[in-house]
C-alpha cells in the first residue's frame, strides 16, 4: 500500500511539472491577416472556454472567427496590456479596416486584478462590430502547487457581432 501511495505521488509530481513545461504555441499571423493578426504573439486558448479551468499553452487558431463566441487568448509575462491596447491593438484593428467606437480610455474605470488592468475596446466596420477585453483568468490566478508562472493572469477575449469576414 505504501509503495502505491509513493508511486501515485511521484506520478502526480511528474504530471504537474510536465504541465508547467509545456511548449507555448503562439499565434503567428501576417499583419492585416484577419482576426488572428489582432493576437499575433499571443497563445490561442480556445472559444467559449471554461473560465475556471482551461489549457494555457495554446492550440491552433481557427481559420474562421464567428460572431457570438468568446475567443480567448493568453500572453506571456512581462506584458503591458494597457500600452498594447492603446497602440498595437488599435493599429492592428485599423489595418483590418475597423474604426474604434470605444477606446480603452473612454469611460475607463480601471480596476487592477492580479493580471493587470481590466480594459475593453470596441470597434466596427460596416455591419461587423466587436469587442476586445480583458478579464481575470480564474484558472491562472488560482493557487496550486504546479502553477505555470509564464503567463499574465488575464484572459484576452475577442467577441464579434454581426456578419464578420476574416
Amino acid at each position: 500500500m505504501r509503495k502505491r501511495t509513493r508511486f501515485s505521488i511521484l506520478i502526480s509530481i511528474a504530471l504537474g511539472l510536465g504541465a508547467c513545461n509545456r511548449e507555448i504555441r503562439l499565434v503567428k499571423a501576417e499583419p492585416g491577416g484577419g482576426f488572428a493578426s489582432l493576437f499575433d504573439g499571443f497563445a490561442y486558448i480556445g472559444s467559449d472556454v471554461n473560465m475556471e479551468s482551461h489549457l494555457s499553452s495554446g492550440v491552433d487558431v481557427p481559420a474562421l472567427f464567428l460572431p457570438g463566441h468568446e475567443y480567448v487568448f493568453h500572453h506571456t509575462k512581462p506584458f503591458n496590456s494597457m500600452e498594447f491596447a492603446r497602440t498595437a491593438q488599435t493599429q492592428r484593428l485599423q489595418m483590418l479596416g475597423f474604426s474604434l467606437t470605444k477606446n480603452v480610455d473612454t469611460g475607463f474605470r480601471g480596476t487592477i486584478d492580479p493580471g493587470g488592468a481590466v480594459w475593453s475596446l470596441e470597434f466596427e466596420r460596416g455591419d461587423c462590430s466587436g469587442r476586445i477585453f480583458t478579464r481575470p483568468c480564474a484558472d491562472l490566478i488560482r493557487m496550486r502547487p504546479f502553477k505555470d508562472d509564464r503567463w499574465t493572469e488575464s484572459d484576452y477575449v475577442l467577441k464579434l457581432r454581426g456578419p464578420c469576414a476574416n
